[in-house]
């Protein structure tokens, strides 16, 4: 049983936050952003690449049952289905 951080977790603990957060802010990354702000499309097109999801359906599919735990680790800002959010607009 997992007693601690998950790999994913520690992985992205390794990005500085304001390092990040100064990037978008630099760049103004988050000005159409309206609910899926880009610290969040950032982690899940990490997460794809870890572990080499190769379509959106996959990525959902994968997101999907483990949802509350990913929001619990991404500070509860994501909404419920990422992909399904970030695909709508």
């Amino acid at each position: 049983m997992n007693q601690g951080q998950t790999v994913f977790a520690q992985i992205m603990s390794l990005i500085p936050k304001y390092e990040f957060d100064k990037c978008v802010k630099r760049y103004n990354g988050n000005r159409h952003a309206i609910g899926f702000k880009c610290r969040d499309q950032f982690l899940v097109i990490s997460f794809t690449q870890f572990t080499n999801q190769i379509s959106l359906r996959s990525i959902d599919e994968s997101l999907a049952p483990d949802c509350e735990k990913i929001i619990i680790m991404m500070d509860n800002t994501m909404p419920l289905y990422p992909t399904k959010y970030a695909s709508s607009g």
